[in-house]
């Protein structure tokens, strides 16, 4: 059995997989970052549902950002605490390359952005490949909302992890060039780390827990009251 957690964003994911990249579970919660203490329990109950023990996971995958910084350390140190406990892998994917993968298919460029602060979102573009699979154009970019159409010049497909907050920004920003995926494609799901994940496992890419660290894209902020 592969896990996958995704934390990056407020609206936390997990998922469980058999080995063929089947999904067998999955769970989503949009009620923002105080859910992240529920992350045992609601991966117990999981197990419990299917009759599985905790042993039964082989793989750990986890969004290693870029994202929210409360969110990446909160999943990475649960991830890494459960490879060290079972003793198996855990690898790290990138956010913005696993949001991509609930695109299957394109045929214009593709814009996946993450909320990084007040007026400013992670972004990566893609662009599709010879079978229509999207395929990086840039590497992740921290960029402002009013910078938008200095990299948006042609009608793009955009998708984020709150169409609600980010799809009225962005159409204020380009206006046509900006085309909304449908909702059903805004939530960020723990799944679709396991496309990226299984890629890795059949490389027999290194899973050791102390090579797993955070892409937060900036200085750590600590603001004190």
């Amino acid at each position: 059995m592969i896990l996958a957690i995704n934390t990056c964003v407020p609206q936390y994911s997990l998922a469980l997989a058999r080995e063929d990249g089947a999904i067998v579970w999955e769970l989503y919660l949009a009620g923002g970052e105080k859910n992240f203490r529920t992350l045992a329990p609601n991966l117990k109950k999981a197990l419990q549902d299917l009759g599985m023990e905790l042993s039964s996971i082989n793989y750990i995958l986890v969004s290693k950002g870029p994202g929210r910084f409360t969110g990446l350390k909160v999943g990475l140190s649960f991830a890494k605490g459960l490879s060290y406990i079972l003793s198996k892998g855990v690898l790290g994917i990138d956010s913005l390359d696993a949001l991509a993968q609930q695109v299957p298919y394109i045929n214009t460029d593709l814009a996946v952005i993450l909320d990084s602060r007040k007026d400013e979102y992670f972004m990566a573009i893609f662009g599709p490949d010879q079978d229509q699979r999207p395929t990086r154009k840039t590497g992740n970019l921290v960029i402002r909302t009013d910078n938008l159409s200095k990299i948006v010049q042609r009608p793009t497909l955009f998708l984020g992890n709150d169409l609600g907050l980010q799809g009225p920004i962005i159409k204020k920003e380009l206006g046509e060039k900006a085309i909304l995926l449908p909702s059903q494609f805004w939530a960020f799901r723990a799944s679709s780390l396991f496309p990226l994940g299984l890629e890795l496992i059949s490389k027999d890419a290194p899973s050791y827990p102390e090579l797993l660290k955070a892409e937060y894209m900036r200085d750590v902020e600590i603001k004190i009251a």
